[in-house]
């Protein structure tokens, strides 16, 4: 049963790659839709998003969610306050 399986694994896998064109495509196709997808959305410049409200919920009444609280909403990082 199992020479059965690899069988047609193996013949699945010779005739992909046994068609040039085939092979040629499966190297192109993923290059050629991330260059034009690269295109479309790059060279944009700065987008400006609108302002939303960002809500923390603290449901651990311990001293660990309550820095956690801390860090986002008193004291974020600087890193982290410019997405904030």
């Amino acid at each position: 049963m199992l020479s059965k399986v690899w069988a047609v694994a193996f013949n699945g896998l010779y005739r992909t790659y046994i068609d040039q064109t085939a092979l040629l495509y499966m190297f192109l196709a993923p290059l050629a839709i991330s260059t034009i997808m690269g295109l479309v959305f790059s060279g944009g410049g700065d987008i400006a998003l609108p302002d939303s409200e960002l809500l923390v919920v603290n449901q651990d009444a311990g001293a660990l969610g309550q820095e956690y609280v801390n860090v986002l909403v008193t004291n974020p990082p600087a890193g982290l306050a410019e997405l904030l």
